[in-house]
């Protein structure tokens, strides 16, 4: 089952670089699609994992990923400059205004400017400008003097009073590093809502990220009561475009005690370009078993492939024996692929191929 798993992990992800949002889509079965033959199929598929992996190359060389890389000195899975960052950043608390922390994180009282010394290792403050917080620093052990600086506005926060007790939650605020003058990652709370009840879940979220040359967005949304939906988009100037869609399904509204069984329905859309995974999931019947049957996953998931709108084929559950179920794509002329023998382990192989200066090699990890 877990390879079953990792197999349609692989090949959604595969696809799941710019899943055309429905707005997006062909607005009436009028337009004729493109009519292909499986083998065209097969390419058009070899060309996207291409694709896709140029987009994942991208963002590892990009400015983001290397700025985190260089500052933490991270080769093959290890962090060896620790001892470097922990010896700046130690010292940064000595020079916070007292009543910055007098109870909890008072941001207006830590506003102003934090500098460090490269010669002294030590840090000074000013208290300008007093709607931000600014913090200058090198941007590895290397550098002699600053070039990243750090700025953060203020955390807005909702207040709920639950009792005697008051719970404080983030509404909006943002984070940014500047790197040698120019924006490199920032990470932005725009708006956050919650529920009123005592959960106080996220009833609606618009939340982005910008990790040089790519941009992030979450947004969530809740419909009626019962329905929540999530859109998680990615792209790198208009290309290499991410986009998930998922939308949840509940059977109650009692937030604090919703369990497998009352998540009705799960329906996802993943895609790359003009590549689309569409999915359903029955999930409170799935959760219901245990060890699922090949015939069982099949009555209660269905995912389909496609390209430039013309169906490439169905991903279903197969069971090679009996005790074991993988997962197949089963083309128009009904001929069939394991998925994690053809398209999985090229994933693996290739992302590691990608990620592994970073991480160290994939077949040491547990």
């Amino acid at each position: 089952m877990k390879k079953m798993l990792l197999g349609f992990s692989a090949f959604t992800l595969m696809f799941a670089y710019s899943c055309k949002k429905e707005d997006d889509k062909k607005d009436d079965d009028d337009n004729t699609n493109t009519v292909t033959t499986v083998a065209q199929d097969k390419t058009n598929l070899a060309a996207t994992q291409n694709a896709m992996f140029t987009c994942l190359k991208s963002l590892h060389d990009g400015k983001g990923v290397q700025t985190i890389v260089h500052f933490f000195n991270v080769v093959n899975g290890e962090v060896l400059d620790t001892a470097w960052v922990k010896g700046m950043l130690d010292s940064l608390p000595s020079v916070v205004p007292e009543n910055a922390m007098s109870s909890g994180f008072n941001f207006d009282a830590a506003a102003g400017t934090y500098t460090y010394s490269v010669g002294s290792k030590q840090w000074t403050y000013a208290n300008t400008p007093t709607d931000k917080i600014i913090i200058n620093f090198p941007s590895d052990k290397s550098k002699s003097t600053n070039n990243v600086e750090l700025v953060a506005t203020k955390l807005i926060m909702t207040d709920f009073v639950n009792g005697t007790d008051t719970v404080h939650l983030p509404k909006s605020g943002s984070i940014t590093l500047n790197v040698d003058g120019g924006k490199t990652l920032q990470l932005s709370l725009n708006n956050m809502e919650y529920s009123s009840d005592s959960t106080h879940i996220p009833t609606a979220i618009d939340a982005s990220a910008f990790i040089d040359p790519f941009v992030f967005t979450l947004k969530e949304t809740m419909v009626g009561s019962k329905t929540f939906k999530v859109e998680f988009d990615m792209s790198n100037n208009s290309s290499c475009v991410y986009d998930v869609d998922v939308q949840l399904d509940l059977a109650t509204d009692d937030y604090a005690n919703v369990n497998n069984e009352d998540i009705d329905l799960v329906t996802a859309s993943y895609g790359f370009n003009d590549f689309q995974v569409d999915a359903t999931v029955k999930f409170a019947a799935m959760s219901a078993f245990d060890n699922p049957t090949a015939d069982q996953i099949n009555s209660n998931v269905t995912a389909t492939v496609s390209y430039a709108g013309s169906k490439i084929g169905d991903l279903k559950a197969y069971a090679v024996t009996p005790d074991s179920v993988r997962l197949y794509i089963f083309y128009k002329d009904n001929t069939s692929e394991d998925v994690l023998s053809v398209y999985g382990d090229t994933f693996k192989s290739d992302m590691e191929g990608v990620w592994s200066d970073i991480t160290g090699s994939w077949d040491t990890k547990k």
